[in-house]
C-alpha cells in the first residue's frame, strides 16, 4: 500500500499526475494525492471532484476484478512497488515452455527480491526436478494408451475427431496447470510473501 509520506515528498505537478482522466495508479495512491493537494490549499470544482471520484470508483471495481492468480499486482506506476515477472507468466512458460525456465524466472524474482537462500535454491530445484520426472513418465504413458482415452472421450458427440487425436495432450498439459499452479503458489508464498505488492515486469532477461 502506498504510503502518505511517499506521495507528500512530490510536486503539485507531480501529484496531478495521480488524479489525471488517464491516470495509471491505485484506487488509494489516487485518494491520498487528492488529499495532500487539498492540503496544500488547491481547490477543486465540483465538476473536478465528482470527475475524480468517479475515476477513485472505476479503479476500485478494476481493482477488484484483478485476476485472482495475480491478486497482489498493482499499477504500473506505483512509487513502492519492484518489478517481478507476475505469476501467470511463470505459470504459463512452466506449462507451454519448459519448468527450468519456469524455476529461472521465479529465481530472477528472489534476486530483486534479495531473497536468495540455500531453501530458496533447494525449492527450485526440487520443482524442476519434480516437473521434469512427471513430464517423462506422464507423456509416454498418455500416448501409449492415447486409443483407450479416444475410446471414452468417443463417447462425448461435442468433442471433434481432431480433439480425439490430441485429447492425451490436453491432459497432459492440464496435468501440469495442476502441478505448476500448486507447487508455484507455494514457493511464491514462502519466499516471496502472499501480500506483497509488484509490478509487472515486461523484459525478459
Amino acid at each position: 500500500m502506498v504510503k502518505k509520506s511517499v506521495l507528500n515528498k512530490l510536486s503539485a505537478k507531480e501529484l496531478e499526475k495521480y488524479i489525471a482522466p488517464n491516470s495509471r495508479f491505485t484506487s488509494d495512491a489516487i485518494k491520498l494525492a487528492l488529499e495532500i493537494l487539498n492540503e496544500r490549499g488547491f481547490t477543486f470544482s465540483e465538476e473536478e471532484i465528482n470527475r475524480i471520484n468517479s475515476l477513485i470508483k472505476t479503479k476500485i471495481e478494476n481493482e477488484r476484478k484483478e485476476n485472482l492468480l495475480d491478486s497482489n499486482l498493482v499499477y504500473p506506476n506505483h512509487p513502492e512497488a519492484k518489478e517481478l515477472f507476475t505469476k501467470t507468466f511463470i505459470v504459463g512458460v512452466s506449462i507451454f515452455g519448459t519448468f527450468v525456465f519456469g524455476s529461472y524466472y521465479l529465481y530472477c524474482n528472489f534476486k530483486i527480491l534479495n531473497k536468495i537462500n540455500k531453501k530458496a535454491i533447494i525449492a527450485l530445484l526440487l520443482f524442476t526436478g519434480f516437473s521434469i520426472l512427471v513430464d517423462v513418465i506422464i507423456l509416454p504413458f498418455l500416448y501409449e494408451h492415447q486409443e483407450e482415452i479416444t475410446e471414452v472421450i468417443r463417447r462425448n458427440t461435442i468433442i471433434t475427431r481432431l480433439h480425439e487425436k490430441y485429447f492425451y495432450l490436453i491432459i497432459f498439459f492440464l496435468i501440469r496447470l495442476i502441478y505448476s499452479l500448486a507447487f508455484i503458489d507455494l514457493i511464491w508464498r514462502k519466499f516471496i510473501g502472499k501480500d506483497l505488492k509488484y509490478k509487472e515486469k515486461t523484459e525478459l532477461i
